[in-house]
């Protein structure tokens, strides 16, 4: 049997304040209006509801059971998710993107985002973004890039706490001249891409914000030719992240090295490990590396990855005192592909100020 509640769109007062930027509310069109739709108690029911059109709604988690599902092959540490949680699909039309915003309403509350693929299998799990801490809201984003109409199971669920969510339901389409939430450009012109992203192809520069989620990076390079692109950015403490991206074709080398805001070394107990993804890796995106420190490199105690140094060219002690080859073989001879590095700090109280440099040898 189908068990559905109805959700009572009851404005709540404000979202709780985050030091995510990547939601801009002012980009959520206005008719996008709190409305009153029926998600589902469970996964797997006869049908779940479909969201076709942008919409918003306040959904009290405390009315809801917890369905108890694990999903052991989700990325991220955390793969049982105790508290309550519902449930519903987005239909996502060809070239269409949604963006999920997830904010709990009291400050003991931890929400969760997943994105179950086309069903409620542990083996479907895509993503999960469970990012922020406890009274900070949860961004996600899914871009259909398919010939055909793909339906996302999506769930909010509970880690701590519960109480009323809103949720936020955000379609939007690139290259409609809007710029829309999820998009850091939508023009024509040499530094918007085809997806909405800007791009710096060479030089020196300063991030471009937001870019805390895949749909909103700034995209490093032409996607063709051999560069180098300096940036100066920041990430303000926990539940923040910067993305940075670019294309490749087979074989080319990258070298990714961080300083800290003048250029100099970084002060220790930065707490960032420099994550190297191949974004578009067979079935979802995996990591292939994350960046070493080093402290008597130029970087100090920043992370660094160096795919163009010859082999063997760093060295760090192992736990028997002995010296070993720091393997930055993910970083060299590269598949052709769209990879991604993202800059968090996560375990770091304060605001991070800091340097970056993308070095990227191309055959």
């Amino acid at each position: 049997m189908t068990s559905l509640r109805t959700v009572v769109a009851l404005l709540l007062g404000p979202v709780l304040a985050s030091a995510c930027s990547v939601f801009d509310p002012s980009l959520v069109p206005e008719e996008t209006a709190i409305a009153e739709v029926q998600l589902a108690d469970e996964c797997f029911v006869d049908e779940l509801p479909v969201i076709t059109e942008s919409t918003s709604v306040i959904v009290d988690l405390s009315d809801y059971k917890s369905a108890g599902l694990g999903f052991p092959v989700c990325p991220g540490p955390i793969k049982e998710f105790p508290g309550e949680d519902v449930y519903f699909k987005l239909r996502a039309e060809p070239g269409e993107r949604w963006n999920i915003n997830a904010a709990p309403q009291t400050e003991d509350h931890d929400v969760v985002v997943l994105n179950l693929g086309s069903g409620c299998t542990p083996t479907g799990c895509k993503t999960v973004q469970n990012r922020c801490d406890v009274g900070f809201h949860e961004d996600s984003a899914i871009i259909n890039r398919l010939s055909e109409t793909v339906e996302y199971v999506i769930a909010v669920d509970s880690v701590t706490g519960t109480g009323p969510v809103q949720i936020t339901l955000d379609k939007s389409m690139c290259g409609n001249g809007i710029l829309e939430a999820g998009e850091t450009c939508d023009e024509d012109s040499e530094a918007c891409d085809i997806e909405c992203r800007r791009v710096i192809e060479s030089g020196n520069d300063i991030e471009g914000e937001p870019n805390d989620i895949f749909t909103g990076v700034d995209m490093i390079g032409d996607g063709e030719s051999s560069t180098t692109v300096r940036l100066r950015g920041s990430v303000a403490g926990p539940c923040d992240e910067d993305h940075y991206a670019f294309i490749v074709p087979e074989g080319a080398n990258v070298a990714v090295r961080m300083f800290g805001p003048t250029g100099g070394p970084c002060a220790p107990n930065s707490g960032i490990d420099l994550p190297f993804v191949d974004f578009l890796a067979p079935g979802k995106p995996a990591k292939q590396g994350v960046g070493v420190i080093i402290p008597t490199e130029p970087s100090g105690n920043c992370p660094f990855i160096d795919g163009i140094a010859e082999p063997g060219t760093y060295m760090m002690e192992n736990e028997d005192g002995e010296l070993e080859e720091v393997d930055f073989s993910y970083a060299r001879d590269v598949a052709a592909s769209e990879y991604h590095l993202i800059i968090n700090a996560f375990n770091a109280p304060d605001v991070i100020d800091y340097t970056i440099e993308f070095e990227i040898e191309v055959p």
